[in-house]
């Protein structure tokens, strides 16, 4: 099961922003900083926006199967495809974080644009984010083939990365340090979002993408993907 929590906005538009994370981890493993310190991270963001209402709507979701291949995603598009089409401009994910001695990681599936304002708003936070345009294996994918971009923001290099996926990655192997450039960056960037006059970020994937994204999700699905573009990518 997907959990989803709608925090309606002040109506400013129709705009729908989604923060997303996985619950699940693999079999026999805890999964502290893959994904539980994600699901802490939406849960701060949840608590901030119910405090301090936006002006536009923002659905935070858990999504269940991501370590089984992108279930849980890949049904929610499939089955509010409409609504994204629509409304939808932007994903933001949070998978992977709380490692004490980490490098932050923001991998951008967007434009340039995207990019550098991202960048610009974890500048504005006072934390440093390593950043790349790119695809990200993760809840972001199923959501690129119609064109939404996302911003995922990821804390990965220390000691508990290498515990991931195994019956080390406990929590004693994460700390509010870990956690506090994730958190206070994914509110951020929801913030600046989900309050602008006009709405900041175009539905547009930079071409260089799509083959990779193409790739991807043939990988993932085994099947032609459903595209909001001409395929580039001959199989």
């Amino acid at each position: 099961r997907n959990i989803i929590v709608d925090i309606k906005g002040r109506g400013l538009d129709e705009n729908l922003t989604l923060a997303c994370g996985h619950y699940d981890s693999v079999a026999r493993s805890p999964g502290a900083t893959d994904n539980a310190g994600g699901v802490a991270i939406l849960l701060k963001t949840a608590e901030h926006f119910l405090k301090d209402r936006p002006a536009r709507d923002l659905r935070i979701v858990f999504f269940s199967g991501e370590e089984l291949g992108l279930r849980g995603s890949f049904a929610y598009v499939k089955r509010h495809r409409a609504e994204i089409k629509k409304r939808l401009g932007l994903v933001v994910n949070v998978d992977v974080a709380g490692d004490e001695l980490g490098k932050n990681q923001l991998i951008v599936l967007g434009t340039p644009h995207l990019q550098g304002y991202a960048e610009g708003i974890t500048r504005e936070t006072g934390h440093f984010f390593h950043s790349s345009l790119d695809i990200y294996s993760s809840d972001c994918m199923p959501f690129a083939a119609l064109e939404i971009p996302s911003i995922n923001l990821a804390r990965s290099g220390g000691y508990s990365s290498t515990l991931g996926h195994t019956p080390g990655d406990r929590v004693e192997h994460t700390s509010a340090w870990g956690l506090t450039p994730s958190a206070e960056t994914t509110m951020a960037i929801l913030d600046r979002v989900l309050n602008s006059r006009i709405y900041p970020v175009d539905r547009e994937i930079d071409k260089s993408l799509r083959e990779r994204i193409e790739k991807y999700l043939w990988g993932s699905q085994l099947e032609k993907p459903e595209l909001h573009w001409t395929p580039e990518y001959q199989r």
